[in-house]
Formats: C-alpha cells, sequence, structure tokens
C-alpha cells in the first residue's frame, strides 16, 4: 500500500511523504503506482522548477518527502500550496477508484 501523508499547516499544505507500493499489479506493470510516480514527479517539478520555491526534499528507495521551505515568495508560495492541495485531491481520488492501494492522510503541523 502506498502511504501518503499531507502536512498542513492552518489552511495550507505545505508538504507531503510518499512511501511504499502500490501492490497493484507486478512491477512494470502497476498502473497505480504509475499514476501516483508521474503525478509525484510533476507536483515536485511544478514547485522547484516553474515557481522557483525553494523546497526540502528527502528521498531514498521507497520513500520521498517535500516540504516548502517558508520563506519563499509569498505570490510564489500562495500557488505552491495549491499545487499540493492538488496533488492531494488527485491521490484522494486514486484511493476511491483503487482501494486497498493508496491511503491517504492528512497532518496538521
Amino acid at each position: 500500500m502506498i502511504i501518503a501523508e499531507f502536512e498542513k499547516s492552518a489552511e495550507n499544505f505545505v508538504g507531503f511523504n510518499i512511501s511504499g507500493h502500490a501492490n497493484y499489479a507486478d512491477y512494470g506493470k502497476d498502473i497505480v503506482c504509475a499514476a501516483v510516480s508521474s503525478a509525484l514527479q510533476m507536483v515536485t517539478n511544478g514547485l522547484t522548477e516553474i515557481l522557483k520555491l525553494r523546497c526540502k526534499i528527502k528521498k531514498d528507495e521507497n520513500n520521498i518527502a517535500l516540504k516548502i521551505i517558508a520563506n519563499n515568495k509569498t505570490d510564489a508560495l500562495k500557488s505552491g500550496y495549491a499545487f499540493i492541495e492538488s496533488f492531494y485531491l488527485h491521490l484522494k481520488l486514486l484511493a476511491k477508484n483503487y482501494k486497498r492501494t493508496i491511503k491517504v492522510i492528512i497532518l496538521e503541523v
């Protein structure tokens, strides 16, 4: 199962931690893992390459964590929060459609 933990501070999604495997199908054929990986790459690139936000990113074999660093430009920061919230909504929909493959959690920080 993929565990997706989203950090929320007040009304803003400020980071996430994604770990595990969906185990929906064999390695290389798992459409749930592919969907999560693709969305994860999109949101990470959107935050760092498009919005140019400074983020703390920690990655290992089965886990990636990202948190927006608070002292970024205010206008880009709001867009960054929206990017992460969109990622959250995407994973909630995948979890609903592919039960027992993804667990989505919100952590208040």
